[in-house]
């Protein structure tokens, strides 16, 4: 029996038997026919729904592991920048305090604005400060 209820799409209709009851029969068999078909089909629409809904799933738990990965990435990045920051801020203090060491040692040996490596130490400092006014900000 269950070749003849087949699968296939394309069936051929029964032929009406002479007989009253025979003409019943296969109508009824066409009947239970068409009833096994789309049972398959509801079964493979329910499968592929089921695939479709986790494939779903699947694709949003990949996207909230990028989007969290992707934030990691950005956090560190930003740790990253802030630490080099630092970093320049603390050099670029280290580098004013040794001008203005110098600069105190020209004043105490007599030197004056007219001396070219007062007037260079000045400009430096100048420079300095203002880099580190913009990494502060």
């Amino acid at each position: 029996m269950a070749d003849s209820l087949g699968s296939s799409s394309a069936r051929k209709p029964a032929k009406p038997t002479p007989t009253k009851n025979g003409s019943r029969t296969d109508r009824v068999v066409d009947v239970l026919k068409d009833f096994a078909n789309n049972e398959d089909k509801a079964v493979l629409t329910k499968r592929q729904i089921s695939f479709f809904e986790e494939s779903i799933v699947l694709k949003r738990q990949k996207n909230d592991r990028c989007e969290k990965e992707h934030e990691a990435t950005m956090r560190a990045a930003a740790i990253r920048q802030k630490r080099d920051s630092v970093e320049l801020l603390v050099t670029l203090q280290k580098n004013l305090r040794e001008m203005r060491r110098e600069l105190a040692a020209l004043e105490l040996q007599g030197l004056t604005a007219e001396y070219s490596e007062f007037a260079d130490l000045k400009s430096c400092i100048a420079k300095l400060k203002s880099e580190m006014e913009s990494c502060l900000s």
